[in-house]
């Protein structure tokens, strides 16, 4: 291919590269399952292959859609526009693959897909918050309505005002606007767990209190910080472990760590 063959396209070539696309994967299928269409092997063979081209085509020359909608969420995020770049070429993937080209152009029904799905990652995935996307989402609202609020009020809003500009999605919101990731349990100072000899988990009063955690919560410790000599295993890793959701892994870790944090912490 040239690189005009990735120019943005215009209406009509949009409409035949979709039809080409959707012919390519009847022929497909019409090849797979043996149906007779009138056609020999060999042209089900070249209508697929021109379907695939067709497809190739459609991606590359909305990569710079993509590329668009990722940066400007970089920014407004501060996470890294390569990252967001490829979860939107996942989405623009998904979109051509849901696209009725008879309705209407491929941009007017993608761009709110790869849009939403990029700030769903920008808030969570990518995000310092360990929050849900609709929950990550719901909180970067309230955060732009505190800001605009503050700059009417000349003072910093109480939460009561946030939520009456938030209307109905005050909420979930209201519960976020102060929400703060657990910190890691190598780097509470609260807690003082560097010994400098000796890894924390091998401490003998921090095996008494991970004792004292019920069974889920130890598990998920136990994988989420590597205890008994394993490899720390990331959140998804450990809802497949476990054979739990992830959401409730979170909110398990979440509530171990808290618990952890007020056993081992110093009294007085």
């Amino acid at each position: 291919m040239h690189d005009e063959d990735f120019a943005v396209l215009d209406a009509e070539t949009e409409r035949q590269l979709a039809a080409a696309i959707e012919a390519g994967l009847f022929a497909q299928e019409a090849a797979r399952t043996g149906l007779d269409v009138g056609a020999t092997d060999a042209e089900l063979a070249l209508i697929a292959e021109e379907g695939r081209r067709a497809w190739e085509r459609f991606l590359l020359c909305n990569t710079g859609l993509v590329w668009m909608l990722a940066r400007r969420e970089a920014v407004r995020c501060q996470v890294d526009a390569r990252e967001l770049f490829q979860e939107g070429f996942l989405a623009l993937a998904d979109a051509l693959r849901r696209y009725d080209y008879k309705r209407g152009r491929f941009s007017t029904y993608a761009v709110p897909r790869i849009r939403h799905h990029v700030a769903q990652v920008a808030c969570s995935r990518f995000g310092r918050l360990n929050l849900p996307p609709s929950l990550a989402l719901a909180r970067r609202r309230a955060l732009g309505v505190a800001a605009q609020l503050e700059q009417e009020l000349c003072r910093r809003p109480s939460p009561l005002e946030v939520r009456r500009r938030l209307g109905g999605k005050a909420g979930s919101a209201a519960r976020v606007l102060d929400y703060q990731e657990p910190a890691a349990l190598a780097s509470w100072d609260a807690v003082a767990l560097d010994d400098g000899t000796e890894a924390w988990a091998e401490r003998a009063d921090v095996r008494r209190c991970l004792r004292r955690l019920d069974p889920v919560e130890r598990a998920v410790v136990s994988c989420r910080f590597g205890l008994g000599r394993r490899r720390c295993l990331t959140l998804d890793e450990t809802a497949r472990r476990l054979r739990r959701p992830r959401g409730n892994v979170r909110r398990v870790e979440r509530r171990a760590l808290d618990r952890l944090r007020a056993m081992l912490a110093p009294v007085g």
